[in-house]
């Protein structure tokens, strides 16, 4: 039994096998940071196999608090790969139903004909937005079932550990659509455990 515990150890560049989300266990958030010239902020809520990515942008300028504007929340399935020594791993996202949640009639009457004529917006409930075209508010947005391909990086330890994405925008060859467009530079925005 105990060399059974010591064997991982003795193994330095192993692959990690695809499965379960380990180390990103948690709930994670960015500092309050800025969208379309609104405070924003964004979450990741992840257990054994699932990621909840949710950003909440508020009506204020300057703040993450007070009445928020709409909330724009994504299921993904997850897996992740790659070199157990190194500190940038891979993941895989499996997209769910992405959905849009405004916070008062006037959010839900401005984002009406966004995403096209066959979506609805109305105050304090979900819109589906999977697979649309959601122009200069949102972009494209990816249909439930697709994938995206990611890495990430965790820094630190215990409670002050922090997470970094790889950046999907940095290079538009290296956008994630594919596992050989998978990106290979970090964002600038960490999330920390709260």
């Amino acid at each position: 039994m105990r060399a059974a515990l010591i064997a991982p150890l003795l193994c330095v560049a192993c692959a990690v096998a695809p499965g379960p989300l380990g180390d990103l266990v948690g709930n994670w958030q960015t500092q309050c940071g800025s969208r379309e010239g609104n405070a924003a902020r964004q979450t990741f809520a992840i257990d054994g196999t699932t990621l909840l990515f949710s950003e909440q942008v508020y009506v204020s300028t300057q703040s993450c608090s007070g009445e928020v504007a709409y909330t724009i929340e994504v299921e993904m399935a997850a897996t992740v790969s790659g070199d157990s020594a190194s500190t940038t791993k891979n993941i895989d996202l499996v997209y769910g139903d992405t959905v849009v949640t405004p916070g008062s009639e006037s959010i839900a009457t401005n984002l009406a004909g966004a995403c096209g004529p066959l979506v609805t917006f109305k105050k304090d409930e979900a819109s589906v937005i999977s697979g649309k075209n959601c122009g200069t508010v949102f972009g494209q947005i990816k249909a439930s079932g697709a994938t995206s391909y990611n890495i990430y990086s965790i820094t630190g330890v215990d409670d002050a550990k922090t997470l970094v994405m790889g950046d999907t925008n940095a290079d538009a060859t290296k956008d994630g659509s594919t596992a050989a467009t998978r990106p290979v530079v970090l964002s600038v925005t960490p999330f920390y455990r709260f």
